[in-house]
Formats: structure tokens, C-alpha cells, sequence
């Protein structure tokens, strides 16, 4: 299963009655999400005010990536946030690591 169908069944999510799903109206607003009119939590999701609400958390990135590889996210076509962690790490490791995978390719 590619991202795009992941991401399209992670969100797909039908509404109880009198609720609406993500809307093209745009994301909730500050205003809706301290002051909602009512918070309904469910296993899977939250209704805020008249809004479905779900998050993803994602722990780990592929240990190769290719050029646009968060494409399908960033393009999907729902309202979506993203927010991405990178920690640093110290330079002597990563100088460690390198050497020792170039040695590792030489070898082979």
C-alpha cells in the first residue's frame, strides 16, 4: 500500500449523522479549537464543535528516501498539518558512520 492510499484510508472516515467530515472551508480555526462548542472523544477520532478531527503520528523514517518522497503527503488532497522533528546529532558520530559504511562499500 503506497502513502497516498494509506493516508486516504487513515482519514476516510464517515461522519454520524448531522456531522460533517474535512471540509474545503479550511482547517479549524484557534477560535474553535479553545472555545468548540462541544469536544466528543471517540477511540479513533475527535469531533470538535461539527468537525471530524484525527491524528497520525508516525515514529521513524524509511532508512532510504528518494527525491520527493513526502510528495503524496504534502499534495494529498485534504486539509492536512504536518509537522516534522528532526534531532541533531553530534558530528563525530555521523563521521563515524560514514567511514565506516564507505568501508563497508569498498569492501563489497
Amino acid at each position: 500500500m503506497n502513502i497516498k492510499n494509506a493516508i486516504r484510508s487513515f482519514i476516510t472516515l464517515q461522519p454520524p449523522s448531522g456531522l460533517k467530515g474535512p471540509t474545503p472551508s479550511g482547517p479549524l480555526t484557534t477560535k474553535d479549537v479553545v472555545a468548540p462548542p462541544a469536544i466528543e472523544v471517540d477511540f479513533d477520532h475527535l469531533t470538535i464543535g461539527d468537525q471530524l478531527v484525527r491524528t497520525l503520528f508516525i515514529a521513524g523514517y524509511p532508512r532510504y528516501v528518494s527525491a520527493n518522497w513526502l510528495e503524496p503527503l504534502i499534495s494529498f488532497n485534504h486539509t492536512l498539518d504536518v509537522a516534522l522533528y528532526v534531532y541533531p546529532s553530534k558530528s563525530e558520530e555521523i563521521l563515524d558512520n560514514l567511514k565506516r559504511k564507505v568501508g563497508e562499500m569498498e569492501a563489497t
